[in-house]
């Protein structure tokens, strides 16, 4: 291995952990938003995500818990 194919795979690796980072940091991210329709089309009080929620349906469903 030349010093120029290890420096371009340290580059290459750096980065792709890089881009694999900011995938799982958006993944962990995801949360709901005021705008927008509930992507699981379940009612709030069976979902998984509604101590998160902010959509009005959620708040008054936390609201009756």
């Amino acid at each position: 291995m030349t010093r120029k194919e290890f420096i371009q795979m340290a580059g290459r690796t750096t980065i792709l952990t890089g881009m694999a980072a900011m995938v799982g940091l958006f993944w962990t991210q995801k949360k709901l938003t005021v705008s927008g329709s509930c992507p699981t089309n379940l009612a709030c009080s069976g979902c998984s995500k509604l101590s998160g929620c902010a959509l009005p349906e959620a708040i008054k469903e936390k609201e009756y818990e």
